[in-house]
């Protein structure tokens, strides 16, 4: 039998046979070809797969490198004769990403040859796809030979050639480009590519910009595009290419008129690009010009809009950057103003801004304007102690430093949770979490168990399918979800399962039995806490045993004893044992935290947790044993309540990344700061919080600033109770802008962040300007010297920003008003009202 010629090219692998043997075809030929060279192409998908030398596909390890190379071009001889033979919905139907290998010369030659009435939406199609070579070459390819137009992400295929191109060879290989595609690459400003990312990427395309255009022309393009309104982020690829043409005097002379127009742009790296060239050419520029630069935030912006203001002074326009946050920026207005003196415009301007200045400027303006206005302090505070009961108050320590937390008989009881009461409900929680499968938590988990007794049915028919199309690599709600649409679990949890993928299997066993309960372990109140009577109504004959060992760590302390006795028979052994014990007994085990700088930044942290050997698999041994064990990852903070101390120990290691990095990962610690927003603070909480005010992960230090800012508030955090212990592991510049927003969260606030700064600022050793600044200010708003620091600020000498700011402290004086004991009373009380119920 003679062997198909096309078939035997593709075996060969020959993408050029396959190019040379369809040429000529009639259409209804190649719809012919199309359903037996689709079913082989389903069958060689996934993994690649080696056709023989009949035709049938074998598995190819990816380390047997010589065939799989064998199956990767046959592969690639494929995709070329189905571009050449399947109509687009067809191809379109083929598992993503069809085609992946494709062989982009080969594929245009075909398509040429074919030129079918849906090349348009082809190309199109192709242009957003990916693959080893890059897809745009081939669209390229055909609008040069003009039989398609542009598509509308033509350009943006361009910017997303690299990594299979480097700019500099494109342009250099094909100088057509340079007169049709990249002068309007440097107008594409709305694409989702962007030269800035593509730069980012290594494509190369500020140099071969530079090498292949003409340069007056390129600057001039640069001009337009960074006066075109561009985001800060895409704006960043201008900027930088302009610098590196290293425009000369003679050019920028040229451009006075266009950089001036700069001025009046958003982007703040624009700004300071115009302000820096403009400052290179000693002519003036209108003071209304400089009005969006004096009021952007940047503070080199507005510095530099300043010296620019020195060329033609203007007073009413300097107050201007009286309304920068920043107080040094304060200062700068106000020296030009007390060197130029005040019209009659920049007077009222002046009084406009007064309330915005910051306490340490604002007696310079006061003294401008001839005017003394009076220091705001709190309003008093009405205190009523008589329904605060006296063991309360000692437990307290009223009118003393807030003690250390966990209080012996203090609630903890937060925010109730309502588990899943319909079928409804758990259908919308299902919706949600089905976009990220693996994870789900122990709410869907127990919605699942309270209904698994009836159909797989109702609200949640529309799931059934999705469910079923789940990977099972991973245990989650959602696959004990399908446990209960299948009706059978696909395997079990292996010797190293974690407990929470045994609880998962425990509770698909129960799904299979149709045994419908409550999950005894979910958390009835924010912060992972049981309230035991619920627990106590939860029960049954036949607990699962790592589910009842997780439900006993959460037990809340109020009637917790009670609840232990009325389950000790179900905790005579094994993990619940265990659980029910340490429930008894928190304080039988100990963690410290141990710090050697010497070591590299992954095993500069040790947590030493000292206490029994947990003998059975459950989550007290994963909770304790984190750190015995070498295991990375801080444990999940809601496992044991009582000890969230033990979390907060083993999440400081994993913070300490973010305190060196620039922009900062996720490292789940946010999830622990988060839940301490209404809970008890111990001396280890209180030291993650700290820390992590100087994180570079957004998540994490806004979370640390919304915990000091509510637990100073209620009376769980002052300045006595913060650590100073690693302050000197946290970029003070970072530190400084964390404390001014927890100090800005009210004047009770205020006073803490001062009274800590004051007591720890020494601990410092480098770089202090920022933290002495705020100190300084906050002594400026409050009307209170230093009481703790002043040895330290007197060793501060010279005209350093930190000796200066030294000197401005030095010079107040006077004790923290009465009122500010009253609001740490009147956070107390709020404290103990909450105890009170």
């Amino acid at each position: 039998m003679t062997p198909d010629p096309l078939l035997a090219a593709i075996i060969a692998g020959d993408a050029r046979a396959v190019v040379l043997l369809l040429r000529g075809w009639t259409e209804a030929q190649r719809r012919e070809r199309a359903p037996a060279l689709l079913a082989l192409e389903r069958a060689t998908d996934d993994p690649l797969k080696l056709l023989d030398d009949a035709g049938r596909p074998h598995e190819v390890g990816w380390d047997d490198r010589e065939r799989y190379d064998r199956a990767y071009a046959q592969r690639r001889a494929l995709e070329v004769a189905l571009v050449g033979t399947a109509s687009l919905a067809e191809q379109r139907a083929l598992a993503e990403p069809f085609p992946a290998w494709l062989d982009v010369q080969r594929a245009a030659q075909v398509v040429f040859d074919r030129d079918p009435p849906w090349l348009a939406d082809w190309t199109a199609w192709q242009l957003r796809s990916e693959g080893p070579e890059g897809r745009w070459p081939l669209v390229h390819l055909q609008v040069r030979a003009g039989l398609i137009k542009r598509p509308r992400d033509y350009l943006d295929g361009l910017l997303g050639a690299f990594p299979w191109f480097d700019a500099r060879d494109l342009l250099e290989d094909d100088p057509e480009l340079l007169e049709h595609d990249v002068w309007a690459l440097l107008c594409h400003h709305d694409g989702q590519e962007s030269l800035r990312a593509a730069q980012d990427r290594g494509a190369h395309w500020r140099e071969a910009l530079i090498a292949q255009l003409d340069r007056e022309r390129l600057i001039d393009a640069t001009l337009e595009a960074l006066g075109s309104d561009l985001s800060a982020h895409r704006a960043a690829f201008f900027t930088g290419l302009w610098r590196e043409l290293a425009v000369t005097n003679a050019e920028r002379a040229a451009r006075h008129d266009q950089l001036r127009g700069l001025l009046g742009v958003a982007a703040a790296n624009v700004l300071t690009l115009a302000l820096d060239e403009l400052t290179r050419d000693p002519r003036p520029v209108a003071p209304p010009e400089l009005a969006p630069a004096l009021a952007a935030r940047a503070k080199r912006t507005a510095r530099g809009a300043l010296k620019l203001l020195d060329r033609a002074p203007d007073a009413a326009t300097a107050t201007i950057a009286l309304g920068h946050p920043d107080a040094d920026v304060q200062a700068q207005a106000l020296d030009r103003l007390e060197r130029w003196g005040l019209t009659d415009a920049a007077r009222d301007a002046l009084l406009r801004q007064l309330d915005l200045l910051s306490a340490t400027q604002r007696p310079r303006a006061e003294a401008l304007l001839g005017v003394a206005s009076p220091r705001s302090r709190p309003d008093p505070v009405e205190l009523d102690l008589d329904t605060i009961p006296e063991a309360i108050r000692r437990a307290l320590n009223f009118g003393g430093a807030v003690p250390r937390a966990p209080v012996p008989g203090e609630p903890v009881l937060g925010e109730p949770i309502e588990p899943i009461a319909s079928l409804d409900e758990l259908a919308d929680v299902l919706a949600t979490t089905l976009s990220e499968p693996w994870r789900g938590d122990e709410r869907l988990l127990d919605g699942v168990l309270r209904f698994c007794d009836r159909p797989f049915d109702g609200p949640l028919r529309p799931f059934h399918e999705r469910i079923l199309d789940l990977e099972h690599w991973f245990f989650s709600p959602v696959t004990v979800a399908a446990v209960w649409a299948t009706g059978f679990v696909t395997r079990a949890p292996d010797e190293h399962g974690s407990p929470w993928e045994l609880r998962l299997y425990e509770a698909s066993q129960r799904v299979v039995r149709g045994e419908a309960r409550p999950l005894l372990s979910l958390p009835t109140h924010a912060g992972g806490w049981i309230e035991p009577r619920v627990l106590l109504d939860r029960m049954h004959e036949d607990p699962d045993p790592i589910d009842l060992a997780q439900a006993l760590l959460r037990l809340a302390p109020e009637g917790r004893d009670h609840a232990l006795r009325r389950v000790r028979r179900h905790t005579k052994r094994g993990p619940a044992a265990e659980a029910a014990r340490a429930a008894r007994e928190p304080d039988r085990f100990a963690v410290e935290v141990v710090y050697d700088d010497a070591e590299p930044l992954n095993q500069r942290v040790k947590v030493l947790i000292d206490g029994p050997r947990v003998k059975h698999d459950g989550p007290l041994a994963e909770y304790v044993d984190t750190q015995r064990r070498r295991w990375s990852g801080a444990p999940v903070w809601s496992v044991w309540p009582e000890r969230r101390d033990i979390a907060c120990a083993c999440a400081l290691p994993e913070l300490l990344q973010n305190l060196e990095s620039g922009s900062g990962r996720d490292t789940d610690v946010g999830v622990l700061l988060e839940a301490l927003l209404d809970q008890p603070l111990p001396p280890l909480a209180l030291r993650l919080l700290v820390q992590a005010l100087g994180s570079a992960y957004d998540r994490e230090h806004i979370a640390a600033v919304d915990v000091l800012i509510a637990g100073i508030q209620d009376g769980r955090v002052d300045a006595t109770a913060l650590p100073p212990d690693d302050l000197a592991r946290i970029k003070p510049n970072r530190l400084a802008a964390r404390l001014q927003t927890v100090a800005d969260g009210g004047p009770l606030q205020r006073a803490v962040v001062r009274d800590f700064l004051d007591a720890h600022v020494a601990a410092v050793p480098e770089r202090p300007a920022a933290l002495l600044v705020l100190f300084d200010e906050l002594s400026a708003q409050t009307g209170v010297g230093p009481q703790r620091s002043r040895a330290y600020l007197e060793t501060l000498s010279g005209t350093s920003k930190a000796a200066k700011a030294a000197k401005a402290l030095l010079a107040r004086a006077g004790e923290p008003p009465p009122v500010e004991a009253e609001l740490a009373l009147a956070a107390r009380v709020r404290r103990a009202q909450r105890w009170m119920g």
